[in-house]
Parts: structure tokens; C-alpha cells; sequence
């Protein structure tokens, strides 16, 4: 099996994993009711590679041997890599009277988004303040 082939081989191995299991977790039973976690899930995967000679030198003495140092030496390359990520979205509660799902909120997100709104804030204010600064100096 070649190098190619192994990566193929990993490459669905990996989403055989991906499936509805690893986004809804395995229901939990309490009592009546039933508990069942939701979250979402992402893989990614990216190979490249290259080939080539390196130039030989142009010189009088020696041509034929730094060429063939230059062939034996190559120029081919290759790497891949991947990844995966998953985050809680919610949970699933089903009991015999009602039925509902009740999101998880990553408060770390909500957070950032405040931030980068009062920064926005900020900024436009002492736009609008040095606009008006402007206006009175000049009059």
C-alpha cells in the first residue's frame, strides 16, 4: 500500500467516525425522562506536494558531474495535516408532558461581542468628537 493509499484509507476511517452519533450524544435515561445532548461537529483535511529539479550550475569545469549531483538530489516534497473540532450546542429533554431543547450559551462569545461593540462605540464617538472639536476652532 503506498502513501496515497494509507492517506485514503485514514481519510475514511475519519468520516466513518463523522456521523449523526458524534453531533447527538448517546441518550441518557433518568427516570421518565430522557436527556439528549447535541453538538456540532467539523473535520478538515488538506495534502499538497511539489516536484522538481534544482538548477545546475553553469560553469566550464565539472558541468557533467554538478549536474548529475543535481539530479540525484531531487526536488520533490509533500505533507498533509487535519483536524477536527466539536462545541456543545445544546441539550434535548424529552419527558412524557413536554418536549424541549435548551441551548448552551458560550458566554466566552457573548463577551468578545460586547467587547468589539463598545470598541466600535469608542471609536465612532471620538470620530464624531474630534469632527465637532474641528468645527468649533474653526468658527
Amino acid at each position: 500500500m503506498d502513501k496515497l493509499d494509507r492517506f485514503f484509507a485514514m481519510f475514511d476511517r475519519v468520516f466513518d467516525q463523522v456521523t449523526w452519533k458524534a453531533a447527538f450524544g448517546e441518550p441518557q435515561v433518568h427516570g421518565d425522562r430522557t436527556i439528549i445532548p447535541v453538538a456540532s461537529i467539523g473535520v478538515g483535511f488538506g495534502m499538497g506536494g511539489g516536484e522538481g529539479q534544482p538548477a545546475a550550475k553553469d560553469t566550464e569545469e565539472g558541468q557533467e558531474t554538478e549536474k548529475a549531483e543535481s539530479i540525484a538530489m531531487g526536488g520533490s516534497g509533500g505533507g498533509g495535516g487535519g483536524g477536527g473540532w466539536s462545541r456543545p450546542l445544546a441539550v434535548i429533554d424529552v419527558a412524557p408532558d413536554h418536549l424541549s431543547i435548551r441551548p448552551i450559551i458560550q458566554w466566552e462569545k457573548v463577551i468578545l461581542a460586547w467587547i468589539a461593540m463598545a470598541a466600535w462605540c469608542t471609536f465612532w464617538w471620538a470620530v464624531v468628537a474630534r469632527s465637532h472639536a474641528r468645527r468649533e476652532r474653526c468658527a
